[in-house]
This record gives structure tokens, C-alpha cells and sequence, in this order.
């Protein structure tokens, strides 16, 4: 399967700001880029051939299949973490009957930010295929982190719907107007 090599695939990371390092420094034989950008595919569970290609490695758990669609969180993440007043986010999948799953969004806002979930519903809309736009928002003070600084999103899906903060859902509301 063929992947990106390491100078597209270290572009994507430096786009990501997952990769911050000077390609000229020499460790053990490898330039820190390389070492940087294998460590990052690794953060996102994905794999290296013997050729030093990036192959895609989509984490199963960041995946969010609704009715026949499927799409990653970290796009979602991407467009929430964009609003002006979105300080952290998190989006994981929780149960639907009807779609198998739908998308949920844990969202962290800025201090004293007016943003509600109406905003960021519309924020979504011009910027997500209507698919992926979440179906419920909640708001809370922090997310759960583990010791390293990366967020528990394991225990935002074993929460489900309803969640430990504010949470919102577009049909409920939508329904109410």
C-alpha cells in the first residue's frame, strides 16, 4: 500500500503541529524529523513500512460511522477547535439506533466565552459535510487527560449521551423552534 514519504508526511505533521523539529540535527544515526514524525504517526496508531512510508492508520476508536458514512473525529475536532471561542474539544461516537452511531462533541470554551451550542452547530454547518456535523454538544469545564496529557476519549464514549456536563441535542432543539 502505497504511503507518503517522510518529507509529505512530516509537511502533514508540521500542519498538524505535531511535529516541531529542525531537520538538520542528527540523533542516533536518524534526523530528529524522522525520529519526530515516527513518533507522531505512532500517536496516531500509524504504521511504517520497511521502505520508511507513512501508511494510513485511522484509529478504529476515532472513527465515527454514521448510516453508511464514515469519517474521523480529528476533522470534526479540527473545525470545532477553530471557533473562536472553543479553548479544547473532543468528539467520540456514541450509540444511535437508527444511524449505528452519531457523532458527539465535548466541548471546552474559553473563559467568559458566549458560545452555545446553536453557535457551533452553525460554525459546523458552513464548514462540514451535513453528515458530520455533531449531533450533540456538551460543554464542560475540563476533559479527562491522562498522565501524559492526552485525552481520555475511552471515558468521554463509556459516558455516552448524556455525558457530566451541558449537553444539547440538534433535534431536540431544532424540534423545539
Amino acid at each position: 500500500e502505497a504511503g507518503l514519504g517522510f518529507q509529505e508526511a512530516l509537511g502533514e505533521a508540521q500542519k498538524l503541529g505535531y511535529a516541531e523539529a529542525d531537520p538538520t540535527l542528527d540523533v542516533d544515526g536518524h534526523d530528529a524529523a524522522q525520529k519526530l514524525l515516527v513518533a507522531s504517526m505512532l500517536a496516531f496508531d500509524s504504521e511504517v513500512d520497511q521502505s520508511e512510508m507513512l501508511v494510513e492508520g485511522i484509529r478504529a476508536i476515532d472513527e465515527i460511522r454514521r448510516g453508511g458514512e464514515n469519517f474521523a473525529s480529528k476533522e470534526v475536532e479540527g473545525v470545532i477547535i477553530a471557533h473562536p471561542d472553543v479553548v479544547n474539544v473532543a468528539v467520540v461516537p456514541v450509540p444511535d439506533p437508527l444511524f449505528q452511531q452519531e457523532a458527539k462533541a465535548v466541548v471546552v470554551l474559553r473563559t467568559e466565552a458566549t458560545a452555545t451550542a446553536a453557535d457551533l452547530w452553525r460554525w459546523c454547518d458552513d464548514r462540514l459535510a451535513k453528515y458530520k456535523v455533531p449531533r450533540y454538544i456538551e460543554f464542560r469545564d475540563t476533559l479527562p487527560v491522562s498522565g501524559t496529557g492526552r485525552i481520555q476519549k475511552q471515558t468521554l464514549r463509556d459516558q455516552g449521551i448524556a455525558g457530566l456536563g451541558d449537553t444539547h441535542d440538534r433535534r431536540q432543539e431544532m424540534a423545539k423552534t
